[in-house]
């Protein structure tokens, strides 16, 4: 766990200078948004720790409308994908509902994971995820 921690104390460094400089532009609200999403990566190990040692962690589940969900994965992905060329698409089904109760960690991961893998293995094509109801 110390590990998690020791990870954590950059970031908080980082954060605190872009606070203190005031400057506020695309770039660092690009910035800001890459250590959240860092520091949920980071939470989310520090889960899976504490699971693997038998210590109870269940994280709650949680309504999100699906469209701010969408939103975010796509803020998230942009700059990647254009480093690469490439072009991240989301799709939602008509009848898909509009919130979804979810755990957010486990959520945030699989499409990480998938978009991640998918912009590994794309140069300047499409990148496209759809929310399809079943």
């Amino acid at each position: 766990m110390k590990i998690i921690h020791d990870l954590k104390n950059p970031l908080i460094a980082i954060n605190m200078c872009i606070e203190e400089s005031g400057i506020q532009n695309d770039i660092i609200c690009d910035i800001k948004n890459e250590i959240h999403e860092m520091n949920e990566m980071l939470d989310t190990l520090k889960t899976e720790f504490k699971s693997r040692n038998s210590m109870k962690f269940d994280e709650k589940t949680a309504d999100y409308k699906t469209h701010d969900l969408l939103k975010s994965f796509k803020m998230s992905f942009t700059k990647l994908a254009l480093n690469g060329k490439n072009n991240v698409e989301f799709y939602i089904q008509q009848n898909f509902p509009e919130y979804l109760s979810i755990k957010p960690t486990i959520l945030k991961r699989i499409v990480n994971n998938l978009i991640s893998n998918s912009l590994k293995h794309t140069y300047n094509g499409n990148v496209k995820i759809s929310f399809l109801k079943n």
